[in-house]
């Protein structure tokens, strides 16, 4: 077999399996072998293009049309990885800013780039910001079709949970607490109850649904101790003793 059909039936294997963005690994498996010098030829054949080292595109005239999504990108990053936070919010439509970078969660370690771990990415042009979380924390995550790719994402639930815990990556509190607010109609309490897995994210959610009129009796705490409200603010505000959180907004 030449050398020009091994790439084309490399590049066809890649278009039938639907996959856009890759590493050396996965080409690897595959083509069933080492894949280095194969890179090389698809990369000087304009076939493909390097992202960054070990990770991989098809070309724009592979593409049909179709462009690479920011969050195709983002899920090969580093593995596992699911598109969460302020990139969620954009997604289902939780709120009408558009966030500067692309947010997303991984349960594993964070890449190294030049010898450093690093919890933000510029690729393209485009700034990634990576959010670690415990595995056991790895719940609400659905996979919904953007353009030809299968993207994990947090699910509405889990999107408000996320923020409500991390709000610094949501656009701060208030942008999370309005994107509840305004779209009460469209989630799940019992899914948010279940997504809040300690006694931190139970005050937040209680305090917050309590706020719009739907009190949660079992979140209500039954411990003494005070938590911040934004847990990504500054230590200042009234303590509402019911929910035990110190309004820090």
């Amino acid at each position: 077999m030449t050398q020009n059909k091994t790439v084309i039936d490399i590049i066809q294997k890649l278009r039938d399996q639907s996959i856009r963005v890759f590493s050396n690994k996965e080409l690897s498996a595959i083509i069933g072998k080492s894949s280095n010098t194969t890179l090389f030829h698809l990369v000087r054949k304009g076939w493909i293009t390097n992202i960054k080292n070990g990770l991989y595109a098809l070309s724009n005239l592979l593409l049909e049309g179709q462009p690479l999504h920011e969050f195709e990108i983002a899920i090969k990053i580093v593995s596992p990885s699911w598109i969460s936070h302020y990139s969620a919010m954009h997604y289902h439509h939780l709120t009408d800013q558009i966030p500067f970078a692309t947010y997303l969660t991984t349960s594993g370690p964070l890449p190294t780039i030049n010898s450093k771990k690093s919890s933000s990415i510029d690729l393209l042009g485009h700034q990634y910001n990576i959010i670690q979380q415990k595995e056991e924390d790895r719940n609400g995550i659905e996979a919904v079709w953007i353009g030809s790719a299968l993207i994990d994402i947090t699910d509405l639930e889990k999107t408000i949970i996320d923020g409500l815990a991390q709000p610094k990556y949501c656009g701060g509190l208030r942008e999370v607490l309005h994107s509840l607010s305004e779209n009460i109609d469209r989630l799940n309490i019992e899914k948010l109850i279940s997504y809040s897995k300690d006694k931190s994210s139970k005050k937040r959610l209680g305090w917050a649904l309590d706020k719009i009129g739907i009190e949660m009796q079992e979140l209500i705490p039954k411990d003494k101790y005070y938590i911040l409200l934004n847990a990504s603010g500054e230590d200042f505000g009234a303590y509402n003793n019911k929910w035990k959180v110190r309004e820090n907004i």
